[in-house]
């Protein structure tokens, strides 16, 4: 069981730069087959800026502590270099990654990560883009995670639009099957997803959208065979204003574990 409580507050310092603080409360536990596992808990408060240096440069360092007994102090940062309206390249880092499978997370399990990504973005029409992610986990763990994506308009008419993902990530893991959480020494997954989207109205900033998500693809890990997954989800999206929205959705799938 897992729940996650993310609230932000920011104000502008200049026309380039934001201050912004969070709060983040997360539980976490694992209580099947009647054990009665204590739930494990992060709490995080944070003050952090989005600057944008110039036209190329943009930067966003964030400090935060365990708000229960300020301890624990951690720290996160992401560098975007756009040379282009074509080109974007990023590097990131943070020392407390809420990114942790949820097993892990209920044995108390945190991590650190690096990153970069690059991204091609012609038009609104397709974009494309690869990234490296390592995390290093409390228990020892190192993983490892390479990812690709190409996304494609189908079509776009009035009210209507249709679009294409494509996705394909690689995983290694250095301890493997030792963990309690599902740890793969090495798998790869491959998917396509088809997004259609209506506007259902629009007036001014006001809008209300929904849209429905069809993906299937392949998932292989290491020792075992391969098969297929899939998933659909609905989604709606309404829009108070330029600045306020909610969104809703609901979905089912099938994962390979």
């Amino acid at each position: 069981y897992d729940t996650r409580i993310r609230t932000e507050l920011s104000t502008p310092l200049s026309l380039k730069t934001r201050l912004f603080s969070y709060l983040l409360w997360r539980r976490t536990s694992s209580g099947g087959n009647g054990s009665a596992e204590d739930p494990a808990y992060f709490k995080r408060i944070g003050l952090g800026l989005d600057s944008i240096i110039n036209s190329n440069w943009r930067v966003q360092p964030t400090v935060s502590v365990n708000y229960d007994d300020g301890q624990d102090a951690g720290a996160a940062l992401r560098v975007d270099y756009t040379p282009t309206d074509v080109w974007s390249f990023g590097v990131y880092g943070d020392t407390h990654a809420t990114d942790v499978a949820m097993r892990a997370r209920a044995a108390g399990i945190n991590a650190s990560l690096v990153g970069a990504d690059v991204t091609w973005r012609q038009s609104e029409w397709r974009q494309a883009g690869i990234g490296y992610r390592h995390s290093l986990f409390s228990d020892d763990n190192a993983r490892h995670v390479l990812g690709a994506g190409y996304q494609q308009n189908l079509w776009v008419k009035n009210d209507w639009r249709m679009r294409v993902f494509t996705d394909l990530s690689v995983t290694w893991n250095s301890k493997g099957n030792e963990t309690i959480y599902f740890n793969p020494s090495q798998a790869w997954g491959l998917s396509f997803t088809h997004m259609t989207e209506q506007t259902v109205w629009k007036f001014y900033q006001r809008s209300f959208l929904h849209r429905l998500y069809a993906m299937v693809g392949h998932y292989q890990q290491r020792e075992y065979h391969g098969d297929v997954i899939c998933s659909l989800r609905y989604e709606q999206e309404y829009n108070f204003s330029d600045r306020h929205a909610l969104v809703g959705s609901i979905g089912g799938g099938r994962n390979v574990y």
